[in-house]
């Protein structure tokens, strides 16, 4: 199912060997991810809901009391909207983050997502910091430099669907 959904988004790089993540035949792009990640967004936000959350405890039927706590770096974070980490030794650590970041008066969604890395925690701080301190608003434009496999929602889809003819590969 996962490998249909994946073709139902228009995901065309992504395969899925398994359910879990973990087998070698799993692959993806930053752009098909991208594509996930806004699906997520707008039509299974309970998704991102649970992996904002830092840990809850559940009781079984038993009455045994389980404790789960989120690995996610960023759980907890009020910036932080959703995202999944990832590891194998052959894509070294990933991770797919959404963020709420507000610039001036006004807050924009943004997806970062970094794959093959050795400090994923580090990289995704990295690119919201950068972002944070290079972005800028200035009379209803927005303006933004790219870097590595950062998008923005809105205006770089549409720039992307202009100038690269809906190839976001285009940018980069």
């Amino acid at each position: 199912h996962m490998n249909e959904k994946a073709v139902a988004l228009e995901m065309k790089h992504t395969n899925f060997g398994d359910s879990a993540g973990l087998s070698d035949r799993t692959v993806s792009t930053p752009e098909d991810l991208f594509l996930l990640a806004k699906y997520l967004y707008a039509k299974k936000s309970f998704i991102f809901d649970i992996t904002q959350k830092e840990g809850k405890d559940v009781m079984s039927r038993n009455g045994k009391t389980y404790s789960w706590r989120n690995y996610n770096h960023f759980a907890g974070n009020p910036e932080f909207i959703g995202g999944k980490t990832g590891f194998t030794n052959l894509a070294k650590e990933t991770m797919l983050t959404v963020f709420d970041i507000p610039f001036g008066d006004e807050t924009h969604t943004v997806a970062a997502i970094v794959l093959g890395s050795d400090d994923r925690e580090k990289d995704v701080r990295s690119l919201v910091g950068w972002l944070k301190d290079t972005a800028y608003r200035s009379n209803d434009t927005f303006t933004l430099g790219f870097v590595g496999d950062l998008m923005f929602d809105g205006g770089v889809e549409q720039s992307v669907e202009r100038y690269g003819g809906g190839n976001f590969s285009y940018i980069f």
